[in-house]
């Protein structure tokens, strides 16, 4: 019996030592791995009340210090220096359970919160804008946040509705670009003829669904914004359209630049993040298969796009991307059709807030300082400021008591009006 004892207080003990380590294990790929994270789960719950009295995780915030102006926006977002994290939400698995459930109930029980506009799409196939019905009565000149989606994500994912509900009670008004085949519980059906697998950035998509946004309110401040995928968008956009860029401001959190690392990353360290997202790219082709058995392309093996939703993110787009393009192998398909944005020096024409998390829990810690490293952005570019955070589930971080208040939101808002302040 003692020895029993003895053995849980040194599993506490050791739960308590991987919960406070730096940065936090993420990787799912093996036994070894999950029991990790269980472990990591453990320690987390054990320190409840510890967080709960210290609440604070402070950022490491990376500019260009010798400008003037950078220096007074970073006075006007004092929420940058520290995130008031949720004491029982600091684990990445929980806070993903807690989002989903949370966007659930809010589809079930809070019908009508977007107004779907179609966009037929110059590239082919049908967008949409989702505009936030809390924004529908504010004045014309009101500011703007366009949203890039997430990977395959609309105005109902769970992140993008609380962001945008926060700058909507703060006068804003916004919109959240849909992708074709985009959304899971109201999703946006590829069009009769529209058989194109859904690319990841939909660079020229989402920035048509921007000029679209620009051109009704000419005369208004307006900012964009992403997270996860979206914010790759941001990232990309703010670098080739240079002087171009039609927002003011933008913001990106937790969103990689390269695809091609990304998806090779996160099959290699989380499998079962990778599955959610090969699936959510296969989801609109299969839908359309089995809406249109009578239509389904030659290069379209079925069976095989199924069964590489249980394999990787990599087999979904060898099934899906690689053989659209007449590729047998999917490193063919990056080498034959290669991002040429990405090989754009990373730089913005506007102010570029990124905000990213070293434990995140879908992309390892060695992706933000190897494959992407983003803390050395400001010594080339004046107009990005990144804040890195040694903890922080992907695409959220939730504060207060009970989870309700959005920290990333309430930093991108003060980041933007000190933005509109520079700008008056």
């Amino acid at each position: 019996m003692f020895g029993a004892w003895l053995l849980v207080c040194w599993l506490i003990c050791q739960a308590i030592k991987v919960s406070l380590s730096v940065p936090r294990p993420v990787d799912t790929a093996t036994r070894q791995d999950c029991c990790l994270q269980l472990l990591l789960l453990i320690g987390d719950l054990v320190l409840v009340p510890y967080h709960a009295l210290f609440p604070k995780i402070s950022c490491d915030v990376r500019f260009d210090a010798s400008s003037e102006r950078n220096r007074r926006i970073l006075a006007a977002v004092p929420a940058i220096w520290f995130w008031p994290a949720t004491c029982w939400l600091r684990h990445p698995w929980v806070c993903f359970a807690r989002m989903q459930l949370m966007e659930l109930l809010h589809w079930l029980f809070v019908p009508g919160s977007v107004r779907r506009e179609l966009v037929p799409l110059t590239s082919g196939g049908v967008g949409a804008l989702d505009w936030y019905a809390s924004g529908e009565k504010l004045p014309h000149d009101a500011p703007v946040c366009f949203i890039a989606p997430t990977l395959m994500g609309d105005g109902h994912v769970e992140a993008t509705r609380s962001f945008a509900e926060h700058l909507s009670a703060a006068g804003w008004r916004c919109v959240c670009f849909v992708k074709r085949g985009g959304g899971w519980a109201d999703t946006l059906l590829l069009a009769d003829e529209d058989w194109q697998p859904t690319c990841m950035l939909s660079l020229q998509d989402t920035e048509q669904g921007l000029r679209i946004v620009r051109q009704r309110h000419q005369n208004c401040f307006l900012a964009v914004a992403g997270w996860s995928a979206g914010g790759g968008w941001v990232r990309r956009y703010c670098s080739f359209s240079e002087t171009a860029n039609l927002a003011d401001a933008a913001f990106c959190l937790d969103g990689g630049y390269g695809w091609e690392f990304t998806v090779r990353s996160v099959d290699q360290h989380n499998p079962a993040i990778a599955k959610i997202m090969g699936t959510s790219l296969a989801k609109p082709l299969l839908e359309k298969a089995s809406r249109c058995p009578d239509q389904i392309p030659k290069w379209l093996d079925v069976p095989r796009l199924r069964h590489a939703q249980s394999e990787s993110w990599a087999a979904v787009m060898k099934a899906a991307h690689a053989a659209h393009g007449g590729f047998s192998d999917l490193d063919d398909y990056f080498k034959a059709v290669p991002d040429t944005t990405m090989l754009l020096k990373q730089d913005s024409h506007v102010p570029l807030l990124i905000v990213a998390s070293s434990s995140e829990g879908a992309a390892p810690h060695s992706y933000w300082t190897e494959l992407d490293p983003i803390a050395r952005l400001p010594e080339s570019c004046p107009n990005i400021f990144v804040c890195m955070q040694r903890l922080g589930p992907h695409i959220h971080r939730p504060s207060g008591l009970f989870g309700t208040g959005n920290w990333a939101a309430e930093l991108c808002l003060q980041f933007f009006e000190a933005i509109r302040c520079e700008s008056k």
